[in-house]
């Protein structure tokens, strides 16, 4: 199978071409402050819930970014696309920055393989857009200059941590426990000489757990709290079992 049929739209992005069912619109939104990661069940709607934490003392800002997709990947059907099918702990993420974008390379151990020739045990890496650093770094290494027609002054200083994600998703953290739909992007970062995978459609093969033996896409959030809708997809590690049949 062609991998860049595979490639996620976050590498479309980066490489400013199309590919796989991908558009490279990308725009910045808002900065939040930070808040306690929690995990929540909601109703319908998204309820976000944030411990009462002063901005000031995490020195934290989040900065969301926004991709236009033309392909989302919004079922197991859909997922079953990925060549390689995992769960596994995030051991140790780390910002990498690439043609003025920022990315986080993550080493993962499997803890389970429902797909793909890979063993419960391996420790393989995972490429996402997006990533965690210095404010003062991000503009340095991202080429973020103020334009002569903004008026608005930067209130951040370049020594507050920023977090940067897609729509409102944001990259691994070191011990997130995730299941994931991942395509086959080796060489994709320079000097980075081993084998390399992306989540497919960006973050929708990026599943959380949320029950017992079961999976949930979160939903978007301003902050690394995360939340399931009661519509979000769900999959069972029966479902997951029956891909390697």
């Amino acid at each position: 199978m062609n991998k860049n049929v595979l490639m996620s739209a976050f590498l479309v992005v980066a490489l400013g071409i199309s590919l796989g069912g991908c558009s490279s619109n990308m725009e910045t939104s808002e900065m939040a402050s930070s808040g306690k990661t929690t995990t929540v069940a909601s109703n319908d709607k998204v309820n976000e819930v944030t411990k009462n934490t002063n901005a000031d003392e995490k020195k934290t800002r989040y900065i969301s970014t926004s991709l236009d997709k033309i392909k989302t990947y919004s079922d197991l059907k859909s997922l079953e696309a990925a060549p390689y099918v995992f769960t596994g702990v995030c051991i140790s993420p780390q910002p990498v920055f690439q043609n003025n974008t920022l990315y986080t390379l993550s080493k993962l151990k499997l803890t389970e393989v429902f797909k793909g020739n890979l063993s419960a045990g391996d420790t393989v890496s995972v490429v996402e857009i997006g990533g965690r650093t210095t404010y003062g770094e991000y503009k340095k290494e991202c080429n973020i200059t103020k334009k002569s027609f903004e008026v608005v002054d930067d209130s951040i200083p370049d020594d507050y941590n920023v977090v940067v994600g897609t729509d409102g998703f944001f990259p691994l953290e070191k011990d997130d426990e995730v299941l994931l739909f991942v395509g086959d992007t080796s060489g994709f970062l320079k000097d980075f000489n081993e084998p390399l995978f992306d989540i497919i459609g960006a973050y929708d093969g990026k599943l959380y757990p949320s029950g017992k033996d079961a999976y949930s896409q979160n939903s978007p959030s301003s902050t690394d709290v995360r939340t399931f809708a009661n519509n979000t997809l769900k999959i069972s590690k029966e479902e997951l079992k029956a891909l390697s049949k």
